[in-house]
């Protein structure tokens, strides 16, 4: 048997999605991160030409790679930005489309279902950096982690401070079991 696949839409949005989130507590709200358009929104379940409205952030954020839904409280959201080929600036101004995809600004919340961002962890003077993983603690959702071109990170405060607790490179996903903080 085939499976085929339905196209959706939409029909108003350039280049690939990096990233998508389900709200956990309705599940036609989407949120879809862009490779060199910022971020999106559906509250249409995604069906239809013209069901995405792109989002305002208040900040440059060409590259939303990372979205990540608190299941206890759902109008709290965190975005990892940037997408990166390697960890390293790219030399000298020589452009190698391997060095670089679109630089990051780190990680914005959000507390109100999206209508406003704060910047948790600023990124903003490392450009190089990218986020590609944010993961909640299923067992306390005021922990998160990071994965990132420059190791892991951690958050024990819903987002307001960081500490990288990996110098791994290039840790592009990570899974947090239930049963450990």
């Amino acid at each position: 048997r085939t499976l085929r696949w339905n196209w959706l839409g939409p029909s108003n949005i350039a280049g690939r999605m990096l990233c998508l989130a389900v709200n956990p507590a309705d599940t036609n709200v989407l949120w879809a991160g862009s490779a060199s358009s910022g971020l999106w929104k559906s509250c249409k379940g995604g069906r239809g030409p013209d069901s995405w409205e792109q989002v305002r952030l208040p900040m440059a954020a060409n590259a939303v790679s990372a979205i990540a839904i608190d299941p206890v409280h759902p109008d709290t959201m965190y975005l990892g930005t940037g997408e990166s080929y390697g960890y390293e600036p790219p030399l000298s101004g020589k452009y190698v489309r391997t060095m670089r995809g679109s630089y990051g600004i780190g990680i914005l919340r959000s507390v109100d279902g999206g209508t406003s961002w704060s910047l948790m962890l600023d990124w903003r003077n490392h450009p190089e950096r990218c986020i590609w993983k944010i993961e909640i603690d299923p067992a306390n959702p005021s922990v998160l982690y990071a994965a990132s071109t420059h190791g892991i990170y951690k958050s024990h405060d819903h987002g307001n401070r960081w500490t990288q607790v990996s110098e791994l490179k290039m840790v592009t996903d990570l899974v947090v079991r239930s049963d450990s903080t």
